[in-house]
């Protein structure tokens, strides 16, 4: 894909990973919550959905740096950039914790003000608290990327092949360090291998260090995680290097994608939760696994509508030094070093 392409062409690929992670992450939580029996097929096979994750930071890798290279970001502009980010997430995500926390307190139980005030700076696991749903300590790494490809951004966007090798090497090698299982380099190749993808499409630096770098990523993550996690950090790329149609449905799961993490447990696993104790068929809590999935499916396409969408609209209001739409194009022989 040319660098006018990269720009100016949206990337249907991205749609389907989206939607396809979305769902797999929530057909985790629904099968593997003890709601099956042991060793049933659906919950062998939903195991596997936790991995959504990675796909998810895989193409945050790629589309937050090209989002910010359209724009024409520049380091004074990370005061808009990261206010931009946070208010596309915050609405939906406040939404989601102000229903557990409901819920708590309507039980007669009370939070106490530092663990619940930990979730508005996304710092749980760094202090050590507990979130009140699990699923947030993913957005705490994506904001944490965010604050670190801002930092970095003359390095991950250079048109040299050599400050982005430096900065590859540095997250290659900290991905053998004892990291927290919670932590940004812990996943700093699914980052990698997204920001490397970036570079190859927008033709930033020489291709084949570029194409070299992502292979490298995917060994590592093969290696040092398993074959699974390494195919799902490279499925949204596969699916963007193929010429796909993306039929309606498959881009509105997309679009709700996120409020699908974020409400699928409340709506979702709330509702299996209201059969738990009644003595059902493997078949009938099968069913139900559906049931469950499509009414998370509709709730987060309500919070897409009520909430997601109006916190999109206002975070357009916070916009860096905008480039022209179509940067010109760049290409390998003139990148290198």
């Amino acid at each position: 894909m040319s660098a006018s392409a990269a720009a100016s062409g949206h990337l249907s690929g991205f749609d389907l990973a989206r939607g396809f992670a979305a769902v797999a992450i929530a057909l985790f939580h629904f099968t593997n919550n003890g709601w099956l029996p042991a060793g049933h097929w659906l919950m062998e096979a939903g195991y596997f959905g936790h991995l959504g994750v990675r796909t998810f930071f895989v193409i945050s890798g790629f589309v937050v740096p090209l989002a910010m290279w359209r724009g024409g970001f520049t380091g004074a502009a990370f005061g808009p950039f990261i206010a931009r980010r946070m208010v596309r997430l915050y609405p939906p995500y406040l939404a989601s914790v102000a229903i557990p926390a409901g819920a708590v307190g309507a039980g007669g139980v009370a939070i106490a003000p530092g663990p619940l005030a930990a979730h508005f700076a996304y710092l749980n696991d760094l202090l050590g608290v507990p979130w009140l749903i699990e699923i947030y300590w993913a957005l705490a790494i994506e904001v944490q990327f965010y604050l670190v490809i801002a930092l970095l951004w003359r390095w991950a966007a250079s048109e040299r092949a050599w400050p982005f090798v430096a900065m590859a090497a540095v997250v290659i090698a900290s991905c053998f360090l004892p990291w927290p299982t919670r932590s940004l380099p812990r996943f700093g190749l699914c980052f990698l291998l997204g920001i490397a993808a970036f570079r190859w499409h927008a033709s930033l630096g020489v291709r084949p260090v570029n194409a070299m770098i992502a292979l490298l990523c995917a060994l590592l993550m093969w290696s040092n995680d398993s074959a699974p996690a390494a195919l799902a950090a490279v499925f949204p790329l596969a699916l963007l290097a193929l010429p796909l149609g993306v039929p309606r449905w498959a881009k509105g799961l997309s679009d709700i994608s996120y409020s699908l993490y974020l409400f699928h447990l409340a709506a979702g696993a709330g509702f299996l939760g209201m059969f738990g104790a009644m003595p059902l068929s493997s078949g009938a809590r099968v069913a139900l696994v559906g049931v469950a999935l499509a009414l998370s499916i509709v709730t987060a396409w309500v919070a897409y509508r009520l909430v997601e969408l109006p916190a999109g609209a206002w975070a357009k209001r916070f916009s860096y030094r905008r480039a022209a739409l179509t940067p010109p194009a760049v290409s390998a022989d003139s990148c290198a070093p």
